[in-house]
């Protein structure tokens, strides 16, 4: 009974070292378990129960470049694929492959994929190498519902997608990843009008979904918007793509060839549908697009790769002596919200602080009584008025990731009340630019290095300084790279001494908070895509 499950999904690395374990080498008296893998499906009776199949890893191919000099596919990449070919024909009831090697992927197994007729899902890697390979034509896969692409260089290996988007009529997600290099070289070498030119020859339209781009670098194909409904669309994510406006990171050798996107705004076409939006740039043209948008549920900013990037500011100082922070403020009159107006005269506020009001504004007026998920990113770090302007105005929030100006714990104690359905709440440490925005910096910093967060936060939640009703939603707190869970209100009833020294039974509400990892939130949107690489 176990069988049909323990063969269901199979995903085997291959590996450039040999690895060892408990001082053997992996695969030893046979092969690499990789290769013993593949010698399972083709030799064993397993493979009809296999419905999803991932290699992945590195291939190590031995004299590439003198192979490709004399035209020819080193002999041991042409073995793997045919050893893969073989492995796929027993697996009849594939509706999932992902390649995920360092070395291409051959007409040999193309053709195995033509024949199942159940393949739904096909994730295509291509290798990272500059050296020559041969063009490859990927064949019809009628049924096909995903499909996503990674590393695309059509100078390194120019593949021909046009035939496999023609036929795919069932296709709702498509993912198209290409290499930095061109963007980074300013080499306009891809053509979007190439992977749909058949569609648009035959006017057939493409109803996607869900599409996302990574690293794209090409001149703007007005034709496509005849072919795409982009009305059936419901999650569409850019990162690292069509850098418009001054306010986008884009140099200027990358300047002109945005430009021709300037006129293909989002919110000139029909998106009704749209409910989630990702990207990594925004500037006062997205704040207008979003205002002329439906109204959508899920909208992330996303930050640059976080772990990487904090790895590059090195470990947190450590805390201040002369800080002013105290958790334990008592409280204070009931915050109440100011009137609509700038907290300072337009004339006086940076370009950074505009843009931020600017998006809150859209975020509370257009999208405030649907919004569940936001990620506001680090660069525009929100003001004590902005955080309680936004979260009054979205009650609908379960997620939310942004970066304070300064961390006021009386502030926070009477804002997230509000957000009755919050249930991650993410501080990111703020980068703002000058001097200024690097002391803020560094004050997170300070308090993120502090010991007593779970102490603290077990009062603040239990209700020492106030009603603890009010944070029973709350369930994962992000600090910058810490993570803490909050686990469920409970109430105790503990036995004290009153000042004459009389015991009494008193009830108090505890809470427990433990601390986690970041692989224990790896699910959790705003902490899962916040991040400018492939998810």
């Amino acid at each position: 009974m176990a069988q049909p499950q323990l063969y269901k999904k199979i995903t085997l690395t291959s590996y450039d070292t040999i690895r060892y374990r408990d001082d053997l080498p992996e695969g030893y008296g046979s092969a690499s378990p990789f290769s013993m893998g593949l010698n399972a499906l083709v030799t064993r009776n397993i493979a009809g129960l296999v419905q999803s199949l991932c290699l992945q890893g590195q291939w190590r191919e031995h004299d590439l470049e003198e192979y490709s000099k004399v035209g020819r596919v080193p002999d041991g990449s042409m073995m793997l694929n045919i050893a893969v070919r073989a492995a796929i024909d027993r697996c009849t009831n594939l509706t999932s492959f992902s390649w995920k090697l360092n070395i291409k992927l051959m007409s040999t197994v193309y053709a195995a994929l033509v024949s199942l007729n159940n393949l739904e899902s096909f994730h295509l890697r291509f290798p990272s190498t500059r050296t020559p390979q041969p063009q490859t034509m990927v064949p019809a896969l009628p049924n096909l519902r995903e499909f996503t692409m990674t590393d695309y260089d059509p100078l390194c290996h120019p593949d021909d997608l046009s035939t496999m988007f023609f036929h795919a009529t069932k296709l709702e997600s498509v993912k198209l990843h290409f290499s930095p290099r061109m963007r980074s070289v300013a080499e306009p070498s891809v053509q979007l009008h190439n992977f749909f030119r058949r569609n648009v020859a035959a006017h057939r339209t493409v109803k996607l979904k869900r599409i996302e781009l990574y690293n794209c670098f090409s001149i703007a194909s007005p034709e496509l918007t005849h072919i795409f409904l982009p009305d059936k669309l419901e999650d569409v994510t850019m990162i690292n793509s069509f850098g418009l406006g001054s306010d986008f990171a884009s140099s200027s050798a990358t300047h002109f060839i945005d430009q021709t996107w300037a006129h293909e705004h989002m919110a000139e076409k029909d998106h009704s549908m749209l409910k989630s939006m990702r990207g990594d740039k925004i500037n006062h043209l997205v704040c207008k697009d979003l205002m002329m948008m439906p109204v959508l549920e899920k909208i992330y900013f996303v930050n640059p790769n976080c772990k990487k990037a904090c790895d590059a500011y090195g470990p947190s100082p450590t805390p201040s002596l002369n800080s002013s922070f105290d958790i334990a403020t008592p409280i204070g009159p009931p915050l109440e919200l100011k009137r609509q107006t700038p907290r300072v005269p337009p004339f006086a506020m940076t370009p950074t602080e505009a843009l931020r009001d600017s998006l809150i504004d859209v975020l509370c007026t257009s999208h405030g009584a649907s919004l569940k998920h936001l990620i506001i990113p680090s660069r525009l770090p929100l003001s004590n008025y902005s955080m309680t302007k936004l979260i009054r105005s979205c009650p609908n929030l379960t997620q939310l990731s942004f970066a304070p100006e300064e961390i006021n714990p009386e502030v926070f104690r009477h804002v997230i009340p509000f957000a009755s359905k919050l249930k991650a709440m993410r501080l990111t440490a703020p980068d703002g630019p000058g001097k200024d925005g690097a002391e803020k910096r560094k004050k997170f910093l300070d308090f993120e290095a502090r010991g007593d967060h779970e102490y603290y936060m077990n009062l603040e939640l239990s209700g020492a300084f106030g009603n603890p009703m009010g944070m029973t939603h709350l369930r994962y707190i992000g600090l910058g790279q810490k993570v803490w869970e909050t686990g469920s209100l409970q109430q105790e009833v503990r036995t004290v001494q009153d000042d004459e020294g009389n015991e009494m039974e008193q009830q108090i509400f505890t809470r427990k908070v433990k601390p986690l990892g970041w692989d224990d939130v790896a699910d959790i949107e705003i902490w899962k895509l916040d991040t400018t690489d492939l998810v």
